[in-house]
């Protein structure tokens, strides 16, 4: 009897060391993160739990296919490491954590010493656009916080301003035994200077980096017997990435452009193969 009470009481108390390390897990998960301190250029640090960064300005939030209406803000500030931002009609807060932004454009001059640059941010799995216009100054102001936070290849202030390509209509592909190009589900590729994001609207469906492509190949694709009437409209060529970790080949229409576009970005070889030597290049 007494080691049947004995294991009883074991058996509780493993349950509750259980119980209590599922909540401290729970409670570490969706603890706010302490403040950062951020060295501006001038020496001094935002110490505080806050700082605000603009009073006012004009935003949009969209997608990479479709942008947002442009709207106002009343604030935008830093807080735990998120942005926040204020709408000014709905006094809605939204928040951007800085460890979800993957891009950063470079910045343009309006007139009225107005600047603007978008932020490309990666959230639960979707891709979203926040494009950010305030005067210059205030612009000082969040370009100092955002080089502290950002890893110095997600940010394109002070280089050559780079238009992202896409979102373009593509397949995944493969070769079949008999060396037809197979098509498979259709994606939207969106290319970055250093990133190739694979789309399905606005959900991430994979990411490569484009620093890890060794060579590029694009070649015209062979066609399979039902493919004009089970998939018409077609890309006619095929553009093979091949990375240090794997090798993705996509179908699409720009497929010789899309091609040289990341060999120039990734500085790696080219080949571009046709029809009549295709079977001697692979």
């Amino acid at each position: 009897m007494l080691e049947i009470g004995l294991l009883a009481l074991a058996t509780l108390a493993t349950g509750g060391l259980i119980a209590l390390a599922r909540t401290h897990w729970h409670q570490r998960h969706f603890y706010k993160p302490t403040p950062r301190q951020y060295g501006l250029d001038d020496g001094t640090l935002i110490r505080k739990s806050h700082a605000t960064i603009a009073h006012a300005g004009v935003y949009s939030f969209g997608t990479p296919a479709k942008g947002g209406e442009s709207r106002g803000f009343a604030q935008l500030r830093l807080e735990y490491g998120d942005l926040i931002l204020q709408d000014a009609r709905s006094k809605q807060l939204l928040y951007f954590p800085m460890m979800a932004i993957q891009w950063v454009s470079a910045i343009t001059l309006e007139p009225g010493d107005i600047s603007a640059i978008t932020l490309h941010i990666e959230r639960e799995g979707r891709w979203h656009l926040l494009a950010l216009r305030l005067p210059q100054m205030e612009m000082t102001v969040l370009v100092r916080v955002l080089r502290q936070a950002i890893h110095s290849a997600r940010i394109n202030i002070g280089n050559l301003s780079y238009k992202p390509i896409g979102p373009l209509s593509a397949y995944y592909a493969h070769q079949s035994l008999q060396g037809e190009t197979v098509l498979d589900q259709p994606v939207e590729l969106y290319l970055l200077p250093h990133l190739l994001v694979v789309l399905k609207g606005d959900r991430v469906q994979a990411k490569l980096d484009i620093s890890s492509v060794r060579r590029v190949l694009a070649v015209d694709r062979i066609h399979g017997v039902l493919d004009s009437v089970l998939k018409p409209n077609t890309p006619e060529g095929i553009v093979h990435l091949y990375s240090m970790s794997e090798t993705v080949s996509f179908a699409l229409a720009p497929f010789r452009d899309f091609a040289d576009e990341i060999g120039s970005l990734s500085r790696c070889p080219v080949e571009h193969v046709y029809r009549e030597d295709k079977a001697s290049k692979l």
